[in-house]
């Protein structure tokens, strides 16, 4: 076989591939492929509410946000801080009270399963999380958990994230596992 239609052979599928890429990701479908949220296919929605699933920019500021890029918690991407987005789920809407314990995250006196706050990450470094304590949520902000998995950074570790730092919302497309915060 010639050198060319080797060349074709290895090229086509991967630029079809990045077709598909492009065109989906303007239409709004994004793939996720980390274990906090369920690895698929998911598309964005346009309702915040509880229960939503939302893809969020953490506040680069935040006092363990530090920490999460130092560790690589989050891949590089289109957030003000250069990292990529968090998927979590909407947990808790302005109005709302958090209790955080050690055992569990319970919104508006009842617990969400798996939301034990980790004191030591899966290499065992020292998390710095927020105060364990009771929260109202403010207006403007919310309060997003993974539940799935139980090393999962979310709010348990950086607290609320304001309305501004909610990119859209997701729906799943096709996803392993479809788990239930609330």
């Amino acid at each position: 076989m010639n050198t060319r239609k080797l060349i074709t052979r290895a090229l086509v599928p991967g630029a079809v591939l990045l077709a598909i890429v492009v065109i989906g990701g303007l239409m709004g479908y994004r793939l996720n492929t980390t274990a906090s949220m369920p690895l698929g296919l998911w598309k964005q929605g346009d309702t915040v509410h509880r229960g939503a699933y939302a893809t969020a920019c953490i506040d680069h500021q935040t006092p363990t946000a530090a920490m999460a890029f130092e560790r690589n918690y989050m891949p590089e991407g289109e957030c003000p801080s250069g990292y990529a987005p968090l998927l979590k789920q909407i947990v808790a809407m302005p109005g709302d009270t958090v209790t955080l314990t050690d055992d569990a995250v319970i919104v508006n006196g009842k617990p969400i399963p798996n939301t034990r706050t980790n004191r030591h990450d899966s290499k065992g470094r020292p998390m710095q999380f927020i105060e364990r304590g009771t929260y109202t949520v403010a207006q403007g902000e919310y309060w997003l958990i993974a539940n799935q998995h139980p090393n999962s950074y979310d709010s348990r570790y950086f607290g609320p994230v304001r309305a501004s730092a909610i990119l859209s919302t997701m729906l799943p497309v096709v996803t392993k596992a479809y788990p239930t915060a609330t």
